[in-house]
């Protein structure tokens, strides 16, 4: 079974608030005057996450994640692949350049100015020494591309079921996910105790039609909340979709369970 990343508290907590911030775009946080004309800041919708890989020294990569809110708060999390599991974040705000095309952000803890980025159309681009767009043959690996909402491509860690928060009493072997597969319409996936594995159908109008759903046949403590977590799934009709949100709903659009994407798992 793929093994839930391990993620500080305190940013999981920031990342689940800061997605229900708004603000405004042309209030610069250190009171710099507002760039103006035809700008990243001004004429791109840049609020949202990034993700990618970019290259590391003494590792295979360093995953990381960025999200930019309307408010000009800032998430950043990442993860040295080849080392550990261990995901590493820090929050905070960014203030954008006097010609509206690189945020720079700045660590709340730290109280400094961290690294900057060159805001495109749905990327951000990490600079050179100099600040300019790194070009070649090596450009691809220093840029994170937007999210755009999508069921497959990704881990979705159930958070609630019937609006209710999931407990350890009911999945004390690990939390449920699922994941699914657009080029086969499979889905798999981690029901509490044992594996999980079926098909779906997309319909119109954001029906879902999930199963059938085989397990495996392992018996432990976690069977109460498999049996649940397994009847939202063959009970669910349709769908809601955000960037970070899948809720699943039944014939009379009731929510039945919801579950938060896990960007870091996407990568073995």
């Amino acid at each position: 079974m793929k093994s839930r990343p391990v993620i500080a508290a305190a940013i999981l907590v920031a990342l689940i608030t800061s997605s229900c911030g708004s603000g405004n775009r042309s209030r610069q946080e250190n009171g710099a005057e507002t760039p103006t004309g035809d700008n990243s800041m001004v004429s791109l919708d840049w609020n949202g996450i990034y993700t990618g890989i970019i290259p590391c020294a003494d590792c295979e990569g360093i995953q990381t994640l960025i999200r930019l809110n309307d408010d000009l708060s800032y998430i950043w999390k990442s993860r040295y692949l080849g080392k550990d599991e261990t995901i590493f974040g820090t929050t905070g705000n960014f203030i954008w350049s006097d010609d509206g095309g690189t945020i720079t952000l700045i660590d709340n803890i730290e109280d400094q100015s961290g690294p900057s980025w060159l805001v495109g159309e749905n990327i951000l681009f990490m600079p050179d020494d100099d600040g300019n767009r790194i070009t070649g043959e090596l450009a691809e690996m220093y840029r994170l591309k937007k999210v755009v909402p999508a069921l497959d491509e990704r881990t979705w860690l159930l958070t609630s079921a019937g609006g209710t928060e999931i407990s350890d009493d009911y999945f004390p072997g690990g939390t449920p996910w699922i994941a699914f597969d657009s080029e086969s319409n499979r889905i798999s996936g981690f029901a509490g105790c044992n594996s999980l594995t079926g098909t779906y159908t997309p319909g119109d109008n954001n029906s879902l039609a999930l199963g059938p759903i085989a397990t495996t046949k392992i018996a432990c403590n976690a069977m109460r909340g498999e049996q649940m977590f397994l009847g939202l799934l063959n009970n669910t009709t349709g769908y809601r979709l955000t960037t970070e949100w899948l809720i699943l709903t039944d014939s009379t659009g009731i929510e039945l369970a919801r579950f938060e994407a896990d960007f870091f798992s996407a990568v073995d």
